[in-house]
């Protein structure tokens, strides 16, 4: 069985942090590019926002 992703729906929602493994079987890198791509006000401080998060449990704050 081939899986195929959906269009991300967003808007509206509270900000989302998301973070992908590199070697995930049940959802490829690809997928979570194109998620990351397609959230609203996505940054480049993601891997450091998901490091604060998970050691903190701070909510990053949308700026580097």
């Amino acid at each position: 069985m081939r899986r195929t992703p959906h269009p991300w729906r967003a808007k509206g929602n509270p900000p989302t942090l998301l973070v992908s493994g590199a070697h995930g079987v049940a959802t490829p890198r690809a997928w979570a590019e194109s998620v990351h791509r397609q959230l609203p006000g996505n940054n480049k401080c993601g891997s450091q926002a998901a490091r604060d998060y998970l050691l903190t449990l701070t909510m990053p704050t949308g700026s580097c």
